[in-house]
């Protein structure tokens, strides 16, 4: 969360869902509750930490309404269906991406609405990998 916030994130998502059946949270622990408030007090709150420490100059575009999790190489698209081909190219492309590029990459969907600005040195389009 910490190196996404001096990436310049505006938001982190976590899953987690609340079991009222046996009022529990299924996936985030005690231990994780604990470590979302320090990194609120700690990197948050703290004026010495900066958001948006980092700048990309290379941005990867992932294909419009892709829907893979990238967490690993055979992460589900979609959360349901398996991973497939293409999606082991994007998996590649992505760790190459990053080893070259460190935390100077935006991994962006390609969306006509949102343009890419013109700032980035680098562009790799994930559409022509099939």
């Amino acid at each position: 969360m910490r190196t996404a916030y001096e990436s310049g994130a505006k938001y982190l998502v976590l899953f987690n869902y609340y079991d009222s059946d046996n009022a529990t949270y299924r996936n985030m622990k005690d231990e994780h509750f604990q470590a979302l408030e320090s990194f609120w007090n700690n990197v948050i709150k703290n004026p010495e930490e900066i958001r948006g420490l980092f700048k990309a100059d290379s941005v990867l575009v992932l294909p419009k309404n892709y829907g893979c999790g990238a967490r690993w190489e055979e992460d589900k698209i979609w959360g349901i269906f398996k991973a497939d081909q293409q999606t082991s190219q994007i998996w590649s492309l992505m760790q190459a991406t990053l080893r070259s590029h460190g935390l100077k990459i935006d991994i962006v969907y390609d969306d006509s609405e949102f343009p890419l600005p013109i700032s980035y040195l680098n562009v790799s389009y994930c559409d022509n990998l099939r």
